[in-house]
């Protein structure tokens, strides 16, 4: 049994609505699909195993990252690395929405190539780069019906941790979506200045009742 139905959540309209059955369809401000990460891609194909290999996958530094206790649950302590992108630096001549102070490491990963069962789907071919011991997802290339590459995404994940090392998530830190037809990107910068991030912190049980989500579904 599969499920195509999609939900996506407008928080600023504080809506949510039905997507289209195509979950590579890009959402209507960028280039990021329902399920453009790497790690969503959800949909029901033919997997297999392409190779195994070491590659240089990206990394932002320091990392694990501190976790503070909050009031609610853990905050990460204000990082003193940020990103900083090329559309923030003066004299920079590549890409504006690439890093400039971007790490890589060597990573044993896994290459895996999903090929979609649903002749409706947009992309006919994926192929994805998971670390073999992290299982982080790094890379990703989309191919169209006609076998040409669509779209490629990157994106690096940092360790959050507490000092006791009782407490620890995984935060991605940096997403990059590019539509190779346009030539257009499309970046998620969770850790940006004055960006607030809190883990453990649980949610009210009033958020859950029928009135709350029919606010929230309207």
């Amino acid at each position: 049994m599969s499920c195509s139905l999609r939900w996506a959540l407008n928080s600023t309209a504080g809506s949510v609505r039905e997507t289209t059955r195509n979950a590579a369809t890009p959402s209507p401000v960028g280039e990021i699909a329902v399920d453009a990460g790497v790690h969503k891609t959800i949909y029901t194909g033919n997997w297999k195993l392409v190779g195994m290999q070491d590659a240089l996958v990206p990394c932002t530094l320091p990392n694990p990252k501190l976790l503070r206790p909050a009031e609610r649950g853990h905050t990460l302590e204000n990082p003193k690395d940020l990103l900083a992108m090329g559309w923030d630096t003066q004299g920079w001549s590549g890409k504006a929405w690439w890093p400039t102070n971007y790490n890589f490491i060597s990573r044993p990963v896994w290459v895996v190539e999903a090929t979609a069962k649903d002749t409706h789907y947009a992309y006919s071919r994926q192929v994805l780069w998971i670390d073999r011991e992290l299982y982080v997802g790094y890379y990703k290339e989309a191919y169209d019906k006609e076998g040409q590459l669509w779209r490629v995404v990157l994106n690096s994940v940092s360790v959050g941790r507490t000092e006791q090392g009782d407490f620890s998530v995984a935060q991605p830190d940096f997403t990059l979506s590019v539509d190779e037809r346009p030539n257009h990107a499309t970046v998620e910068l969770p850790l940006k200045q004055g960006q607030h991030l809190v883990f453990g912190a649980g949610l009210s049980e009033e958020v859950f009742t029928q009135s709350e989500l029919m606010k929230r579904g309207k």
